[in-house]
């Protein structure tokens, strides 16, 4: 058996780290940097300023590791993965280069576009006056708009609105506001798509492919969808989420993908998340992701058989993958975010951090994935960021899930936090 590492600190890097320990398929499992929260796992996190790549190739030479899965977006499209390539590390997370997927909107629309990939239509922008000009052309309360950033955004960057006077006011903020957290130098205005949003989650090989499975992601802040994007409140797992049909466009969507792999010369090593809306003209692309979703992530993993291992080995290869599904464990999964209050901190207002979260866990039956927590100077565990941990619960009736997860929620001091009522509802 080998070491491994997974690089990052948040909940999905939890879940990837704690599904690689519960395997035994490894002698020592690492998170750099992880949190505190971790530790309580028995999962090894190391120290790392994540700006030097350099000094992280040092911590995974002296500790033995030379395989890597790379959990955030960021350090993927900042050339990560070709940097620890470089040093025969082994590396789940692709290159720099189809990074971009993910890192430019306007490259993955241009992508979508050239393989005949299902899509919104879309327009980029890089002037705010353009852009309002192009807005001022449509009938935003009767079709509604869609304004996303085109460069990283911690998944905070989309705005979907009927609103003209908010999707001016975004794409001033987007643009030209020093107020605003979001800086982009380009945003896309897409035409809004009816229907029902999922998640699918696949791990590719080079050119080949295993599908790890479908979520749905709540991504507005409070209960019925209402507020703020968010980086993720919560999520559902179910085994039946689409529907024959739909798998069948997901394979078409996965083909067209391959293809251009092909022709292209162009090799795929890493997770790729497929944001999609299921319409009533079929589904269609809204993003991709080059990495796993948070907090889809927090279900869909630990949901998946053991088998999934050797897959990721075949990866850390560079051998042909199946292309097709890997089975799971259950049926339904649910997971629920518990985050500080102020967040999302768009405007740079301030979050309240430093509150006591209880540890206590013994009597719960969910499992917990810790995101923003540290252990202050007394010794108490407290959160350090926007979402702060997340419980999930995994069975074969939804009903269950859902009472097993709010039920243990109850046993955590949550009067400080935030979080959602109806995922899975």
């Amino acid at each position: 058996m080998s070491n491994i590492a997974v690089i990052g600190k948040g909940g999905r890097e939890h879940a990837l780290s704690k599904f690689l320990l519960d395997s035994n398929k490894y002698t020592e499992v690492f998170c750099i940097p992880g949190n505190d929260g971790m530790r309580l796992s028995d999962i090894h996190c190391l120290d790392w300023d994540s700006q030097n790549y350099l000094e992280l190739v040092n911590i995974l030479k002296s500790n033995s590791i030379l395989k890597v899965i790379i959990g955030p977006e960021d350090l993927l499209a900042n050339g990560l993965s070709d940097y620890l390539e470089s040093f025969k590390i082994s590396v789940i997370g692709p290159s720099k280069k189809l990074s971009l997927l993910e890192s430019s909107k306007s490259y993955s629309k241009n992508f979508m576009f050239e393989t005949g990939i299902p899509c919104a239509s879309s327009k980029s922008f890089s002037n705010s006056t353009k852009a309002i000009s192009y807005l001022e052309s449509k009938d935003v309360a009767k079709t509604g708009i869609v304004i996303k950033s085109s460069q990283l955004a911690s998944g905070k960057g989309v705005v979907v609105t009927h609103d003209f006077f908010e999707a001016r006011k975004t794409i001033l903020d987007f643009l030209d506001s020093n107020d605003c957290s979001i800086n982009t130098d380009e945003i896309l205005i897409e035409d809004y798509l009816e229907g029902v949003e999922s998640s699918v989650f696949v791990l590719f090989s080079g050119k080949t492919y295993k599908i790890l499975g479908a979520a749905r992601d709540y991504k507005r802040l409070n209960d019925d969808n209402v507020g703020p994007n968010t980086g993720g409140m919560g999520a559902l797992f179910k085994e039946d989420l689409l529907s024959e049909s739909q798998w069948n466009e997901v394979s078409s969507i996965l083909d067209k993908i391959c293809v251009k792999f092909e022709k292209e010369n162009l090799d795929y090593y890493g997770f790729l998340f497929l944001g999609l809306m299921h319409t009533n003209d079929g589904t269609k692309v809204l993003e991709f992701n080059c990495r796993m979703g948070d907090p889809e992530t927090q279900i869909v993993i630990p949901n998946c058989s053991f088998d999934l291992v050797e897959d990721f080995e075949k990866t850390f290869r560079k051998e042909t993958l199946s292309n097709d599904q890997v089975r799971h464990n259950n049926s339904f999964g649910i997971h629920v975010v518990l985050s500080s209050i102020g967040y999302p901190d768009i405007y740079n207002k301030g979050m309240s951090l430093g509150e006591r979260i209880n540890t206590n866990v013994s009597d719960i039956d969910s499992k917990i994935y810790y995101a923003g927590v540290k252990k202050n100077e007394k010794g108490y565990y407290v959160n350090s960021s926007g979402r702060i941990l997340g419980l999930s619960y995994l069975g074969n009736d939804v009903g269950t899930c859902i009472e097993k997860v709010y039920g243990d929620i109850n046993k955590l001091n949550t009067n400080n936090f935030h979080f959602r009522r109806d995922i899975g509802k």
